[in-house]
């Protein structure tokens, strides 16, 4: 087969497409014909050697994928449904820029009624990661108002939608006044752009947030501690942010308890496998909750342009240069 291999890793123009040996699938595992492959910022991250991905895992960037079952590996999970032939998407733990990836059978989901196959690669990452952030970590409920901050890319413009869709009021922040349009767009109620407004005026007069989709880490803590609503809760799920950006907690910290609010981090990549709190677990909620939405409309991917995979380090640069909208797709073979 062949894939984006890193024979060295100083950015996207590292990538090199280039015969290598197929995978072979494990235990618990399929065989995927990638029809397309999702662009993240952790893609970028691989490319630039911050990012290294778990062991035994194929050393190619890529976390979601679209295409359709080619073989299964030995003990599959009891009772699954997944047969060679099925297309289907996945979150991957890596390898998706090639022809073919491996993926866990417990991190397969359904083709959504309505989006095709190629564009159902931009599904898994921003469904999952949305779902964990706002409800199973932000106990995000109808009425509660969420802030969500890059909501005009990939993981925002979903988390967007999925508030919505869950009856809660969105304050949503991009970097660009194109950007803020896509956000009022995806029906945001309150749509600002970070470079010029703060939003804590905003979120004040709606009595604050409840939950925080927090892309951007230290550099904005201030500023959310300042628009969160009693009892509301900060999850942490990226860190785009300026890392060496100084944060005073022996100031921060009494203003946040004075909400009897709380920080909460996460993050896809650190959860185990299986059980509690799991990928697999996260799986199946999305598919059990956010699929029918999917399905009826409420939902839609945002989705810039797809692409000959040949063509990954150019969206690459795009994404580190932020100029990019929604989703970007990778489209394998023809």
């Amino acid at each position: 087969m062949y894939a984006h291999a890193l024979p060295v890793c100083r950015g996207p123009r590292s990538l090199t497409w280039k015969h290598v040996p197929d995978p072979t699938p494990g235990p618990g595992e399929v065989l995927l014909q990638v029809a397309a492959v999702a662009v993240n910022r952790m893609d970028l991250a691989q490319t630039q050697g911050r990012y290294q991905p778990p062991a035994g895992v194929a050393p190619y960037p890529g976390i979601e994928c679209s295409g359709r079952i080619v073989a299964l590996g030995p003990d599959q999970p009891e009772g699954s449904p997944w047969q060679v032939g099925d297309e289907c998407c996945a979150l991957l733990n890596g390898g998706g820029y090639a022809e073919l990836a491996i993926a866990p059978t417990l991190q397969l989901l359904p083709i959504p009624r309505g989006i095709t196959l190629v564009d159902a690669a931009a599904l898994p990452e921003a469904a999952c990661v949305a779902w964990s952030t706002l409800v199973m970590e932000g106990h995000l409920t109808p009425g509660n108002t969420a802030l969500i901050e890059g909501g005009s890319g990939g993981m925002g413009s979903f988390a967007i939608q999925l508030a919505k869709a869950l009856d809660a009021g969105v304050v949503a922040m991009a970097g660009t006044d194109q950007g803020v349009n896509l956000c009022w767009d995806l029906g945001a109620d309150v749509a600002l752009n970070y470079h010029d407004e703060d939003p804590v005026m905003s979120l004040r007069a709606l009595g604050g947030a409840n939950v925080i989709f927090d892309l951007m880490g230290a550099s904005h803590l201030a500023q959310h501690i300042e628009s969160l609503a009693p009892g509301g809760r900060i999850v942490t799920v990226s860190l785009q942010g300026k890392l060496d950006n100084p944060v005073d907690m022996g100031v921060l910290m009494p203003r946040l308890m004075g909400k009897r609010g709380s920080i909460i981090t996460t993050s896809m990549r650190s959860r185990p496998a299986t059980g509690p709190g799991s990928k697999a677990e996260v799986i199946r909620q999305v598919t059990q909750h956010v699929w029918p939405l999917l399905a009826t409309g409420l939902i839609r991917p945002v989705i810039q342009r797809r692409v000959p995979i040949r063509s990954a380090h150019d969206v690459l640069t795009d994404v580190q240069n932020r100029t990019t909208l929604g989703k970007s797709i990778l489209r394998v073979g023809h």
